[in-house]
């Protein structure tokens, strides 16, 4: 009788899961949103699931196999765990969410942040691809800068004079040393600056494609509208529950931590990296000049914490809280 009303409960909280999905729209909650893409079929996976493991339980009794009614039982509780997940996901998401965002502005407030147009918007996604736009348009002027200085460095490197004596003549280039000039430009071009700008792009297309857009918000994330429902699905199926288990780790790695991250360091290259008089003396050149110019050394090298060096912290950081989630839901079931 036990067995039967748990099972009996879990058919019930699966309906519940499955009525959600009749209110979607782009405000409704994750909890919603995951039951609206996975529409009936978590609540047809637990019916079957609760039938196969009756008749484990019914053929153990029956039998008298103590080991089909304890994998029965094991399997009613992976059972039970998963339709529990599934109901209070959106709870521990908003609760991980809100512990980053809390930290995020307690380091704003202490630091006195507050006039920076990005650290002002809401929800550290739309504010990391903030901060990611604002680089993006200073390397696109750098790039478009350096490419021009590369071609007219070059058409003044090709200038020629000519003199003609009485006996013999002679044709010099004054202006030779250009070329140098504009080999250094298609050179921080091609090795510094595109590399940069790619890598942030492809920073910004993840972001917003998993994390949602501005516009849609939750509703655009692929991490919530594809990844984590499948991991759901999966979860669901006693073979495949190691796997739903790490896309459940791995989206909720990414979508909590993935946007502070980024947005802590576009408060390092909004407001701490901007005081480039302290860094003059050192990033002055003949070529490209030092702080009053454009385009100078500095402008390029506050690019590459965004571009390279977090990315990798970045992987570290999220693959340890994966693995961890990770194997949290795996004790539990």
């Amino acid at each position: 009788m036990k067995i039967l009303g748990a099972a009996l409960a879990l058919i019930a909280l699966s309906a519940l899961a499955s009525a959600a999905s009749c209110a979607y729209d782009p405000n409704q909650s994750l909890f919603d949103l995951i039951n609206c893409q996975t529409g009936t079929i978590i609540p047809m996976l637990v019916m079957l699931s609760v039938f196969i493991i009756g008749i484990i339980y019914s053929a153990g009794n029956f039998m008298g196999r103590a080991e089909w009614i304890i994998l029965a039982k094991d399997e009613l509780s992976h059972l039970f765990f998963s339709v529990i997940l599934l109901i209070s996901f959106g709870g521990i998401v908003w609760f991980f969410s809100g512990l980053t965002d809390a930290t995020f502005h307690s380091a704003k407030d202490s630091m006195g942040l507050t006039g920076d147009r990005c650290i002002n918007i809401d929800g550290l996604a739309p504010m990391s691809t903030c901060y990611m736009d604002r680089m993006m348009k200073d390397s696109e002027g750098i790039i478009q800068q350096y490419s021009e200085q590369h071609v007219k460095q070059l058409l003044k490197a090709s200038e020629y004079v000519s003199y003609y004596g009485l006996v013999q003549g002679t044709t010099y280039s004054p202006y030779a040393y250009r070329r140098t000039w504009s080999m250094m430009y298609d050179n921080m071009n091609t090795m510094f600056v595109l590399p940069a700008y790619m890598s942030i792009k492809a920073q910004w297309i993840f972001v917003t494609y998993f994390m949602g857009n501005d516009t849609e918000g939750a509703s655009s994330a692929a991490l919530l509208t594809l990844i984590l429902p499948g991991a759901f699905l999966l979860r669901f199926l006693p073979v495949l529950r190691s796997t739903g288990n790490f896309l459940i780790a791995f989206s909720l790695g990414f979508y909590t931590l993935m946007p502070f991250l980024i947005a802590l360091n576009g408060i390092m290259y909004s407001v701490l990296f901007t005081n480039c008089h302290d860094y003059e003396p050192i990033i002055s050149d003949a070529v490209l000049g030092g702080c009053s110019s454009t385009g100078n050394f500095f402008s390029v090298a506050v690019l590459y914490p965004q571009a390279f060096l977090l990315p990798n912290v970045m992987i570290t950081v999220i693959v340890a809280y994966v693995v961890s989630i990770n194997k949290a839901l795996r004790v539990f079931g």
